[in-house]
């Protein structure tokens, strides 16, 4: 029971804390969505960021924070409200139980104080009357309101006139408390003092018992309106656990009434009060805001605090009725609403990595079907046309379609090149030829005009008719001659 106790304790604690989870949780989200699109445009990933560098990570992290963080949060939300509308409910049954219950009291009360006043009108409209007289007419009125314990009659002095009982379970004259004087008891001297009736506090009975007893008194009055006594019955405090048994039992909960003292005049079993005991500074009592309205307060229990919920409501004599429930009622209804959010977490993480994971395997296998796309590709074209897989997303298909059209650019271009390579190794081929039939013809050109040079210089040195160097020759050698005289200093003589 107690570590029962405790984990609900637990549960209310961290139920305060829901809230704001809830919205850490979905702040998180949003911020590491955020930051995902912020770097989105960046050429370099950080290689510390979740996923890393791969897509296929990086989608599937995506896809889980955004199937399962707005999940727990929205279960968290909706477990948070679901609690506080059970809170709000007991809150509400009990105000609604302690208001009937305390108006269900009124009625009582009432009814009890009202034979009390009408057996005193009875005994005082006799004229002066003898005890027999009063004995009468108190087993008249006493077996109509047989929750009297004991009724008696008194003179002005105080002094017990007639007195009768049904403390046996059965209603007979009490003549041993005749003549016993009560001017001491409140229920005597207040009404005898303001003419009015009167409804005591909680005490201890002095001559037939010592059993807790509320006292309804009435005054008696002679022809004059002078007081002459009063009738008194001692209500049986049992009585009150029909109110207790016939109200809405709600979540638990405990009755606990008390005078203008706050001494208890009953208490539910589970209270674990007894009676004429002063609960004054009860939290109970300490922690009272206004009456009719719900209110929590906590009490130690050995080393554990545990929590409750209280209402009060006042009767119209000054009691004041408690309601008390624990709160552990309501957490085992809150752990119901958490394990529910829970397991419906729990199917959404599984449902958003079966998602997460599908999404993958059909990017993924887009991809391997581009990367085994663009592998085929070769230098001379005479790889087959590019085909578009048939489960190919729509996202994917332009890329197929260019790299078709890629595929067929480059077959054309590379039929263009091998003609064109054709068509040089051919011009090449006559080019040579050209080439070296022009080199020959150049060469043998070349010797002839070499010859032609040697005839004529020696036609430009030697005079044709005499067969001897001319004047020229004979110019240029005298020149040459003098320049070597120079250089070696040396006479010339020609």
């Amino acid at each position: 029971m107690s570590e029962t106790l405790l984990t609900s304790q637990a549960l209310l604690t961290l139920h305060d804390r829901v809230w704001f989870i809830a919205v850490l949780l979905l702040g998180l989200g949003a911020a590491y969505a955020l930051f995902e699109y912020s770097i989105a445009s960046k050429m370099r990933r950080p290689d510390w960021l979740p996923g890393g560098k791969s897509l296929r990570a990086r989608i599937s992290i995506g896809l889980m924070v955004v199937g399962v963080i707005p999940a727990m949060s929205l279960g968290l939300f909706l477990a948070e409200r679901s609690a506080h509308l059970r809170q709000d409910r007991v809150f509400e049954r009990l105000e609604e139980s302690a208001i009937a219950a305390a108006g269900a009291i009124d009625q009582y009360i009432d009814k009890h104080r009202t034979g009390v006043v009408t057996a005193a009108s009875a005994a005082s409209a006799g004229g002066e009357p003898d005890r027999a007289s009063l004995t009468r007419w108190l087993l008249l009125y006493h077996e109509i309101y047989p929750d009297y314990l004991t009724m008696l009659s008194t003179d002005s002095q105080g002094n017990v006139l007639a007195a009768t009982s049904n403390m046996s379970g059965t209603l007979l004259p009490v003549p041993e408390l005749v003549d016993h004087n009560v001017a001491d008891r409140p229920y005597f001297y207040t009404p005898m003092e303001n003419g009015r009736p009167f409804i005591s506090e909680v005490f201890e009975g002095r001559d037939l018992g010592s059993d807790p007893i509320v006292a309804v008194s009435a005054p008696m009055f002679d022809a004059n309106g002078v007081r002459k006594g009063i009738v008194e019955g001692s209500l049986n405090l049992s009585a009150f656990e029909n109110f207790d048994l016939n109200r809405v039992q709600t979540d638990g909960s405990s009755m606990i009434l008390t005078d203008q003292s706050s001494r208890v005049i009953y208490a539910s079993e589970a209270a674990e009060l007894e009676r004429l005991m002063s609960i004054v500074s009860d939290p109970l009592v300490t922690s009272e805001l206004n009456p009719g309205e719900a209110y929590e307060f906590g009490m130690p229990s050995g080393e554990d605090q545990h929590r409750y919920v209280g209402v009060t409501a006042m009767t119209q004599n000054g009691w004041t009725l408690y309601l008390r429930a624990p709160l552990s009622q309501i957490s085992s209804q809150m752990l119901s609403d958490y394990l529910i959010a829970n397991v419906a977490l729990a199917v959404a993480c599984v449902l958003s990595m079966l998602l997460s994971g599908g999404i993958v395997r059909r990017v993924t296998r887009s991809v391997t079907d581009m990367n085994v796309a663009i592998s085929g590709f070769s230098i001379d074209g005479s790889e087959e046309e590019v085909a578009t897989p048939e489960d190919t997303p729509t996202e994917f298909r332009p890329i197929f379609e260019q790299m078709r059209k890629r595929s067929s650019a480059l077959r054309r271009a590379h039929h263009r090149l091998r003609n064109s390579i054709a068509a040089g190794s051919k011009l090449q081929s006559e080019l040579t030829q050209v080439v070296s039939s022009k080199e020959l013809e150049i060469a043998e050109r070349t010797s002839a005009l070499e010859e032609a040079n040697r005839k004529l210089n020696g036609l430009s040195k030697i005079d044709a008719l005499t067969g001897i160097p001319n004047r020229r020759e004979y110019e240029s050698f005298v020149d040459r001659v003098w320049k070597v005289g120079i250089r070696e200093n040396t006479p010339v003589a020609i």
